[in-house]
C-alpha cells in the first residue's frame, strides 16, 4: 500500500526537475518534489500502513549520520533535535546517479538509480555545542541533515527508459549459483569472445602440463586428472587463496588415483564451485595450481611454476574467489543480508508501481541504500585476494576474469568492466580500463583481432607501466618470502623480449639507473629479505615502495651511471624466479656524503638541495632519518661534500 504522497511520485516529473537543476551528490535547492510538509506527517503516514513511507522511516532510525554535528546520532533522532528548536522540516525527494562523482553534470548521467530523500532546508549552526536559528552577529555556518538514498531496481528482463535516460540498476539474484547468474556470466563471456575488437580471439591454446576434466552438466560426478600431452583445448583458471594447508591436493602418492577419478565430494568449497562454474560456462577442463602441480616435488614445482604466466593468460578465463578467505570458504556463497532477511522473514526492498508516460503499471523496487554496497572498485582495493602477492600476475595476466564477490558477480576483460546489477562506470565501478595499457597490449598482442592494438611498443610507457606494477606488487602479501620473485616472474618473462637487455633480480639493465631509484613509501625499507634479494634489489624489502621518476635520455649525460658489470646467479630452472646472488658494478660521479643527525623543523628545509631516503635507520624506530634533506657543504679549502 502507498500513501497518496507517494502515489504521486513519478519518475518523469523527477526528472524534468532535474532538468532544470542538477549536481551529483548535491541535494537540489528549488527543483525537489515535495512529500511531506512536516516529518510527523512522514511518521503518521508510515503508521497508517504506507509502505515506501516505513522503508524511508525505518532508513532514518537505523542509518548513523557519520558527519559534524550530529556524529553517532541517527537521522530520526538529529531531526527531533532541530524540530526542538523550532525549525520547520519538511521532506524534500530527488533523483540521483549513483555511479557519479560529486558535483557532476545531468551531462555525465549514464544510469539514474537513486532516489535522494532530503529532510528540510539548511540549519544555521553556530559554536560548538550551541544551536540557535536566527542571527545574532555571530559567524554562521549551514549544515544540513545528510540525505536518505533509496535505490531503484528493475527486474534484468523489464528495462526503463525515460526518454535518453535509463532508470534502475538491473535487480540482483542473491543465490550467486542460481541459473540467473549463470547465464548472465556465460552472456559476458560469448559478447567478449565473438564481438569485443579490443580483446582476444577465442581460441584452443596448447593446454597446461595437466588439467581436471570436469566432465559434463549431466555427469556430475566425473571428474580426473589429465595429462594434456601438449594438446590443444580451451580451459577456465582459478585465482584463489589457499588460506592454508589443503587437505585434498595433488601428491607424488596420489598422481595415479587421480588420473583414475578425484572425488568431488572430497574437494574444498572453493575447488567444488570453480568445477561447478567451469561446467555451467560449458568449458572442459579447468586448471587448479593445488590439483595440477605436484605439491610436494621441488622439481615439478619449478618446471610448472615458471610456466604459470602463460596458464593464466591462455585460459579462456579466470575465476576469481575474489572474496573467499581460503580454499573452505567457498565461492558461491550466500551472503549475509540475505541470511538475515530469511530468518526474520523481512522483504528488503518495496514494490513501486510509478507512472511515465502515461503508463502506470510499471513496477521499480525501492530499498534502502546499503551504505557498505559491495563494488568490483572496493574488491580490487580491499578483498582478500587483492592481498596476495601471486594474484597480481594472475590478474594481469588473464584475458578475462569472472569475480565472485558475496553479493554478484563482475566481468573484466580490455573492453571494460561488468556487474550484474548493470552499474555504469564511476564512482561505484573501475572505469579506467587502460590501467597497465601498455604492458597489457605486450601480453595478449598475439591474439587481439582489433589491429589497432598490435601497432609497435613503446618501451618508456611499459617501462613506466612496470615500475608502477612493482609499486602494486610491494603491497602485496606473500605466504613464503622465497616466492618474491617467483610470484612475479611471469610477468618478466614476457616483457623480457620486448623490454630487453638482462633481468637483473627485477630490474632491467638497460634501464638500471631508474630501477635503482626505489625508497621506502612510508619510512624505511628494511632489508628482510637479505638471503632472496640483493640489497640494490627493490624485492629485498616487505615495505611499500615507490620510485622516484628520473627523466629518460636518449644520450648519456655527464652526470649519468653506467652499469659496468654483473653476475646474477638463480636457482633452479626459472631464469626469473629465485636469486641465489647478485651483484653489480656501477660507474659514475662520486661525492662524499656524511650523515647528520641534526633536526630541522622547517620543510622544505632552505637550502637543501634534494631529498635522501635510507632504507634502515641508525637508531631503531627514529623515523626523522628515514627522509633526510641533502645539503652541499663548502670547507674552508674550496672542497665540497654532502651532507
Amino acid at each position: 500500500m502507498l500513501c497518496d504522497f507517494c502515489t504521486g511520485i513519478s519518475l518523469s516529473d523527477l526528472i524534468e526537475l532535474a532538468e532544470v537543476e542538477f549536481a551529483s551528490r548535491q541535494s537540489p535547492q528549488h527543483a525537489y518534489y515535495k512529500h511531506f510538509d512536516s516529518y510527523n506527517d512522514l511518521v503518521q503516514s508510515a503508521r497508517d500502513g504506507c509502505d515506501l513511507c516505513q522503508l524511508i522511516l525505518s532508513g532514518f532510525k537505523s542509518f548513523i549520520v557519520d558527519e559534524w554535528p550530529w556524529d553517532g546520532q541517527n537521522r530520526d533522532e538529529a531531526v527531533r533535535e532541530i524540530e526542538y528548536l523550532g525549525k520547520e522540516i519538511d521532506i524534500r525527494i530527488s533523483i540521483d546517479a549513483d555511479h557519479l562523482y560529486f558535483g557532476r553534470g545531468l551531462d555525465q548521467v549514464a544510469l539514474f538509480d537513486l532516489l535522494v530523500i532530503q529532510v528540510g532546508a539548511p540549519v544555521i549552526k553556530y559554536e560548538e555545542k550551541e544551536w540557535k536559528v536566527g542571527s545574532d552577529g555571530r559567524k554562521e555556518q549551514n549544515v544540513t541533515i545528510p540525505p536518505l538514498l533509496v535505490t531503484l531496481s528493475v527486474p534484468r528482463d523489464k528495462q526503463i527508459r525515460i526518454g535518453k535516460y535509463p532508470v534502475g540498476r538491473y535487480q540482483l539474484d542473491p543465490v550467486l549459483r542460481s541459473q540467473n547468474n549463470f547465464s548472465i556470466a556465460k552472456s559476458w563471456l560469448e559478447e567478449c569472445c565473438n564481438t569485443h575488437q579490443s580483446c582476444p580471439v577465442k581460441h584452443s591454446p596448447e593446454l597446461p602440463a595437466r588439467v581436471i576434466d570436469v566432465g559434463n552438466l549431466g555427469d556430475e560426478q566425473r571428474l580426473r586428472l589429465v595429462h594434456s600431452h601438449s594438446s590443444a583445448g580451451e580451459y577456465a583458471a582459478l585465482s584463489h587463496c589457499w588460506g592454508g594447508l589443503i587437505p585434498t591436493r595433488l601428491l607424488a602418492d596420489t598422481l595415479d588415483s587421480f588420473q583414475k577419478d578425484i572425488s568431488f565430494s572430497s574437494l574444498p568449497a572453493n575447488f567444488r564451485d570453480a568445477v561447478t562454474i567451469t561446467r555451467q560456462l560449458g568449458i572442459k577442463y579447468l586448471w587448479i595450481d593445488a590439483l595440477c602441480i605436484i605439491q610436494d616435488s621441488a622439481s615439478d614445482w619449478e618446471i610448472e611454476s615458471k610456466k604459470m604466466g602463460d596458464v593464466y593468460r591462455n585460459a579462456l578465463i579466470t575465476i576469481s574467489a575474489a572474496m573467499s578467505p581460503g580454499s573452505t570458504a567457498g565461492i558461491l556463497t550466500e551472503n549475509s543480508t540475505q541470511k538475515v532477511l530469511k530468518e526474520n522473514k523481512m522483504e528488503d526492498s518495496v514494490s513501486l508501481k510509478i507512472s511515465y508516460d502515461g503508463n502506470s503499471g510499471t513496477e521499480v523496487y525501492a530499498s534502502l541504500n546499503d551504505r557498505e554496497e559491495e563494488t568490483l572498485r572496493n574488491l580490487f582495493i580491499s578483498s582478500p585476494l587483492s592481498r596476495r602477492g601471486w594474484v597480481l600476475q594472475e590478474s594481469i595476466l588473464s584475458p578475462r576474469i569472472l569475480h565472485y564477490g558475496s553479493k554478484q558477480i563482475y566481468w573484466q576483460c580490455p573492453q571494460g568492466f561488468q556487474s550484474a546489477d548493470g552499474v555504469p562506470a564511476g564512482n561505484l565501478m573501475p572505469e579506467d580500463t587502460s590501467l597497465y595499457s601498455a604492458i597489457s597490449n605486450v601480453f595478449h598482442q598475439h591474439l587481439q583481432r582489433d589491429l589497432a592494438c598490435k601497432s609497435q611498443h613503446d618501451r618508456r610507457l611499459i617501462l613506466t607501466d612496470y615500475y608502477n606494477l612493482v609499486e602494486e606488487y610491494s603491497s602485496r602479501q606473500l605466504t613464503y618470502n622465497s616466492d618474491k620473485f617467483p610470484a612475479f616472474s611471469g610477468i618478466a618473462r614476457l616483457l623480457h623480449p620486448v623490454v630487453g637487455g638482462s633481468y637483473l633480480a627485477g630490474i632491467w639493465s638497460n634501464d638500471f639507473a631508474q630501477g635503482l631509484c626505489w625508497h621506502h613509501e612510508t619510512f624505511q625499507c628494511r632489508h628482510t629479505l637479505s638471503d632472496e634479494a640483493p640489497s640494490w634489489s627493490w624485492a629485498v624489502t616487505t615495505d611499500l615502495i615507490n620510485f622516484a621518476h628520473i627523466e629518460r635520455k636518449d644520450a648519456r649525460g655527464l652526470f649519468d651511471s653506467t652499469l659496468i658489470q654483473h653476475d646474477i646467479e638463480v636457482q633452479g630452472e626459472n631464469p626469473y624466479g629465485h636469486v641465489q646472488s647478485g651483484s653489480v658494478v656501477i660507474e659514475g660521479l662520486v661525492k662524499t656524503f656524511r650523515r647528520s643527525k641534526q633536526v630541522i623543523s622547517m620543510f622544505p628545509a632552505e637550502g637543501a638541495i634534494g631529498r635522501i631516503y635510507m632504507d634502515e635507520f641508525e637508531i631503531p624506530d627514529n623515523k626523522l632519518e628515514g627522509n633526510l634533506d641533502l645539503f652541499q657543504v663548502k670547507e674552508a679549502d674550496g672542497q665540497t661534500y654532502l651532507l
